[in-house]
């Protein structure tokens, strides 16, 4: 399990996640399996807060989603916006 309570995540998109685990009927083929009925749930509101941690399921669930359970695949660590990005300098001194 990759996050706690208390954690801000956003659940990846559907076209995303459609193209990372592909379609089972209407569902898509995560840990949990992620509905339409789920994606509309959302109202396009992807940013959750973890508020319970079921590791014997190995899922989470959220205030935003009721009842539904989610799982580490169909969840990304909330950014903010922010990237990370690896600067690397290579000063070379002359004499």
């Amino acid at each position: 399990m990759k996050y706690n309570v208390g954690d801000i995540v956003q659940i990846k998109s559907w076209d995303q996640m459609k193209k990372e685990f592909g379609l089972s009927s209407e569902s898509i083929n995560c840990h949990k399996l992620f509905t339409p009925l789920m994606e509309r749930e959302m109202n396009k509101e992807r940013e959750l807060e973890i508020v319970e941690v079921i590791e014997i399921e190995k899922c989470y669930r959220t205030t935003q989603l009721g009842c539904y359970k989610i799982s580490d695949d169909m969840i990304e660590r909330k950014t903010n916006g922010a990237y990370n990005i690896k600067v690397e300098f290579n000063f070379q001194e002359s004499l």
